[in-house]
């Protein structure tokens, strides 16, 4: 079972890690401080494939809640990092 604890530790530090690099945390450089550090051309695409994220999630309805869509954008950060990690 230690592989499937180092496998468990390593996705869940893997979406922690992706959190630096998603919607909200790309505003910060690396002590913390809010600041647009990204290349415009970075900024772009980024912005490009979030909204892929954004509109696959935006796809999901939630079965049995009478046609309860999850919001892509809302939960956007966390679908980045679950998909990173």
């Amino acid at each position: 079972f230690s592989s499937m604890n180092y496998g468990s530790i390593g996705v869940v530090l893997a979406h922690e890690i992706t959190h630096g690099f998603d919607n909200n945390g790309r505003l910060h450089d690396e002590f913390g401080n809010v600041r647009n550090w990204w290349k415009k051309e970075t900024a772009a695409a980024f912005q490009k494939q979030k909204q892929c994220f954004v509109e696959q999630y935006d796809a999901i309805t939630v079965n049995g809640l009478d046609g309860l869509h999850i919001n892509g954008k809302m939960t956007q950060g966390e679908n980045i990092a679950d998909n990173g990690g």
